[in-house]
């Protein structure tokens, strides 16, 4: 198996049909990659809603081998580990399950993978309809480094700040997980701790997108105190 994509979920709205539709449509082919949704901290209608859409896409095209495993434990990075240690893929992708990718994400990532080497795609924000989208620190960060082609693997920190938007190799990740306890900040430790084993980092061409879904009650778009 050549990819793992983990997607974790926490009572996923209607917003995760549109994640597992870009990841089942893929112009990478669908047998050398695995799709692997960790629902956490919840079971029903959730579980039922998702098998039944799987259902229905396999239905209409091939698509990859796809698995749900559920937990009764809430937590982004407890699920996220739960995919790690399932996952049979050489890399990993990680995608957040109100947030879709461009149908050539994936084949655009493995082209440049290599077993030392972290590959960043572009990203934009998305309104919760589609409708609309806009760029966002990884595009600037993004576009400045694409021209720039710095050394530096620190010139690089903007787009290794979270786990999404990149293929991660099993090497790299080795027995490191993430760490539970954290509520904030655990893609960036977990960066940082494989970090010594990145050789290098690459950047695919500018038309590849993870879709970040701009949604005001996520958690990524809660406010925060500056002592947390």
């Amino acid at each position: 198996m050549k990819i793992s994509v983990i997607i974790p979920s926490y009572k996923p709205e209607g917003y995760i049909q549109k994640c597992l539709s870009s990841v089942l449509t893929q112009d990478f082919p669908s047998a050398d990659y695995e799709v692997i949704i960790v629902l956490n901290g919840c079971l029903e209608p959730y579980k039922t809603q998702i098998e039944e859409f799987i259902e229905s896409q396999s239905k209409q095209r091939e698509t990859p081998a796809t698995r749900l495993v559920q937990t009764d434990h809430p937590g982004v990075s407890r699920a996220r580990n739960m995919g790690l240690d399932e996952a049979q893929g050489d890399y990993f992708v990680f995608i957040d399950d109100d947030d879709y990718i461009s149908p050539n994400y994936l084949s655009a990532l493995y082209t440049l993978a290599s077993p030392n080497t972290i590959v960043a795609s572009n990203a934009k924000n998305c309104s919760y309809d589609g409708a609309t989208t806009q760029d966002n620190f990884i595009t600037r960060a993004f576009e400045s480094l694409r021209h720039s082609q710095p050394t530096s693997l620190y010139a690089y920190r903007r787009l290794l700040s979270n786990v999404c938007g990149k293929i991660i190799p099993k090497q790299i990740v080795g027995e490191t997980r993430f760490h539970e306890t954290l509520s904030l900040g655990e893609d960036s430790v977990f960066i940082a701790e494989i970090s010594k084993h990145i050789k290098e980092v690459k950047q695919t061409a500018p038309d590849v997108y993870y879709y970040v879904t701009v949604r005001p009650n996520s958690a990524s778009r809660k406010k925060i105190s500056n002592w947390e």
